[in-house]
């Protein structure tokens, strides 16, 4: 299949077509045989050009029909001639499992709405892989249908000014769901497609169900392929219906092998929360605001009905942050700290190509930067996270995927992962970088970032430039003046960083295209993305055992491939240390420091890292020394891979002139303490250790006692005490690599208290690296394997 640059020619007499569906369709809606059989033999005479606009800063393609006629007042084509191209078309792309849709959420309430997104080999040069069909309705266009109902025409793209009074047919209105439906149905995803239409002033012969209705409600596509009222006021909302917080059919399954921007990451229509028994559902008022358009905002409140098995939580908030780094690793791994985001896709790799352009991994040591903001607007998650529960909640097409056992045909639907929670709204990021080298200068950069990114929302206020939704401007330099950067900052480094960034990409996810940061804001309540979710492999929610392990190799021979770490119940990443105690002041003749590593929620260290016996020590300085942090994916498996401390034991100290001492965890049975502390204090409890944990027995390693970092002998403490290093066997020194640190810099260690002064003789422990992986960077941290 190959798209050509108009879509002229995608039909023609000699081309077979099963018109069966589309007769049954138009009969059921009551057209007269007349009008089905007169639209089935001039349907190919009357097909007109069409033609696609690529909208690259939407990323999405848009289109629209070329002929309307002179002045736009000809006959546009019968929305019907449209359904019939689109669901052959559909259904073609379908069969070769190069297409799938979902919804899209309209700007006006007169459209129909319909994404379609091709595999990378239906495409010409130039286009995204993204069509979006919007079909709009139009006063004066008259179809040849006998029946003469107004007609939908393929509009083009753009704002559209308010339209007057008109009626619509109700079966033109029920056609076009039906024909919707059926597109939908040959994708085994009827609650993919949206349509919505509005009733001006004469709501005309409409659905019986759907009775009398308010003007410019709009109406959703119900699975059965009829209408039901959406009215997100709940005034004249049957209370049979079913109003779903908006967005949330996108809380369903996701492709962590995609990268971060890229929209087939999400694959919706894996659960089913409508039409449910109505006791499966709570009633939640959620206030909010919609922009008129005119600078004025309408006070909103909408009735949403949430099934019983999901915890909602509407809270809106805003956070704005920055992440830098001296080098592409160093902003690889803040990235992946800072974003939180605990369903990541496929390795941070990605997201520097993404954000950067770049498509390797190759240290370059330049700067990298990137300023985000999320909007927040709700967040859900299971009430029950087992998978036994979740199952129960699989949509029908889900089961039905399931059960045709084919792994590929399961993860080419519904991705690798699904999700147990997510947070939806907005996100918007701007990355930068530049080759800018001075001291350290993580927080100019942050401020340099955030001055660029200041100055394009004034640009774009006073009529420059304004980054669309969804759109990136690329290799963009800053102000070259340094005005912006003077106004708001003195600092000499800042005003050189702004002067050299170069704006990599801006993006956009969730809310309304082309509107600018108030509008958009307000877009995201109607128009929400996930911005952030939890993720568990796929395969845990199929039923048949032999399918559930063909899936789960299937996902990791994916995962694999796209550079995703593959599966391992704990996980390590080397993190900078935090800052260091010592013994200055002790009088003992050897000097000692110990470091903690920086925390890090959800991970956890193995105690303190020390250094002795030279002077020096006292002026160690951790920047550029990297220690271990460990994360266990799966702590809700017993045991445990990492314990608190039952207890803490003091090895020696003092109290006359100065307060220190060395310190042990004591650790509970099966496990292990892999190092102890020096702490500027008498006493110490199983909190003074912090994150640091006890390592269960199963990833211990046997190890070696290495030397004697300190000794207390000159302290004039009533205690004898010493710190001796713990080190890998011989033989395992390569494999065994507990800490990275810069080249002519001494090295630091795990490390043990000793009561007395006799050689330490016991089995002492270091994490078996073997059974570890240990990542480059914690993107992939939080995705679950």
């Amino acid at each position: 299949m190959n798209l050509i640059k108009t879509l002229d020619g995608f039909w023609s007499k000699d081309e077979q077509f099963d018109w069966e569906p589309i007769k049954i369709a138009l009969r059921n809606h009551k057209f007269s045989p007349t009008t089905i059989n007169a639209f089935v033999e001039t349907f190919p005479e009357k097909w007109k050009q069409y033609s696609p606009e690529f909208v690259k800063h939407c990323e999405r393609t848009q289109v629209y029909q070329a002929y309307r006629g002179a002045g736009g007042a000809g006959a546009g084509r019968p929305l019907a001639e449209v359904m019939a191209w689109l669901i052959a078309k559909m259904k073609e792309w379908a069969k070769s499992g190069g297409i799938f849709t979902d919804i899209i959420n309209p700007e006006r309430d007169h459209r129909l709405g319909v994404r379609m997104r091709l595999k990378q080999d239906l495409m010409v040069a130039g286009q995204n892989n993204s069509i979006v069909l919007w079909l709009e309705q139009y006063p004066g266009e008259v179809s040849t249908a006998a029946s003469g109902p107004v007609s939908m025409a393929l509009a083009a793209p753009g704002p559209v000014s308010p339209l007057p009074d008109y009626a619509i047919e109700g079966e033109l209105l029920d056609a076009a769901a039906t024909a919707l439906g059926a597109a939908a149905s040959a994708l085994g995803s009827v609650r993919q497609l949206l349509a919505r239409a509005s009733v001006r002033s004469n709501p005309g012969p409409l659905l019986p169900h759907l009775g009398a209705v308010a003007p410019t409600a709009p109406a959703l596509l119900r699975d059965d392929g009829g209408l039901i009222i959406d009215d997100p006021t709940g005034g004249t909302t049957p209370s049979s219906t079913i109003l779903l917080p908006f967005g949330l059919h996108l809380f369903g399954a996701m492709d962590a092998t995609c990268g971060l921007d890229d929209n087939a990451a999400l694959r919706p229509d894996l659960f089913k929360f409508d039409g449910l028994d109505t006791s499966q559902y709570n009633i939640q008022s959620v206030p909010y605001y919609t922009s008129s358009g005119t600078g004025q905002f309408n006070h909103t409140v909408a009735n949403f009905t949430c099934p019983n098995a999901l915890r909602f939580s509407f809270a809106a908030e805003v956070k704005t942050f920055s992440v830098t780094g001296e080098s592409k690793q160093q902003y690889q791994r803040e990235l992946s700290f800072s974003m939180g985001l605990s369903g990541s896709y496929d390795g941070f790799g990605m997201e520097v190509n993404s954000s950067f352009h770049e498509k390797d991994f190759t240290e370059t040591y330049a700067k990298y930067a990137s300023y985000f903001e999320t909007d927040q607007v709700y967040q859900v998650d299971f009430l029950d996270k087992s998978p036994l529960s979740i199952q129960k909640w699989l949509s029908k097409s889900a089961l039905d995927t399931f059960a045709g056992g084919n792994p590929v045909e399961i993860c080419n639907t519904f991705g690798t992962h699904y999700m147990t929670s997510a947070t939806f709204g907005g996100l918007k990021r701007t990355s930068a970088k530049c080759n800018y080298r001075d001291e350290s200068i993580s927080s100019s950069l942050a401020e340099a970032v955030r001055l660029s990114v200041t100055a394009q929302e004034e640009q774009a206020k006073d009529g420059g430039d304004k980054k669309p939704n969804g759109g990136s401007d690329k290799d963009k330099k800053a102000p070259q003046d340094g005005g912006s950067a003077s106004a708001s900052s003195s600092n000499e480094t800042v005003q050189k960083l702004y002067s050299k960034l170069e704006i990599s990409t801006s993006t956009i996810r969730g809310g309304l295209p082309r509107v600018d940061e108030e509008l958009w804001s307000f877009s995201l309540m109607e128009n929400p993305t996930v911005i952030k979710q939890e993720l568990r492999p796929l395969s845990e929610l199929i039923a048949d055992p032999k399918v559930a392990a063909d899936v789960l190799a299937e996902i990791n021979t994916r995962l694999k491939n796209s550079g995703v770490v593959a599966d391992a119940r704990v996980i390590a990443v080397y993190e900078a240390l935090g800052g260091t105690q010592n013994d200055s002041g002790s009088g003992a003749h050897d000097n000692i420091a110990a470091a903690p590593m920086q925390s890090r929620q959800g991970w956890y260290s193995l105690g303190f890292y020390g250094m002795g016996p030279k002077p020096e020590v006292y002026n160690w300085n951790t920047v550029g020394y990297q220690g271990l942090l460990f994360k266990d994916t799966t702590p809700e498996i017993s045991p445990p891979m990492f314990v608190k401390a039952s207890d803490v034991q003091r090895r020696w100290g003092m109290r006359s002139h100065l307060r220190c001492g060395l310190f042990e965890m004591i650790a509970p049975g099966g496990y292990q303490a892999i190092s102890g502390a020096f702490l500027r204090q008498e006493g110490a409890s199983v909190d003074d250790f912090g994150q640091a944990r006890c390592l269960h027995q199963s990833l211990c390693k046997e190890a070696a006692w290495g030397s004697r970092i300190w000794i207390d002998s000159g302290s004039g403490s009533s205690d004898d005490g010493m710190a001796w290093s713990v080190v890998p066997k011989q033989g395992d020194e390569g494999r065994q690599v507990m800490i990275n640190w810069p080249p002519n810099n001494p090295e630091a260690f795990f490390f043990h208290g000793i009561s007395g002064y006799d050689q330490p003789t016991g089995v002492v422990y270091l994490p078996d690296l073997g059974k570890i992986k240990i990542l480059d960077n914690v993107w992939l941290a939080d995705i679950k394997m």
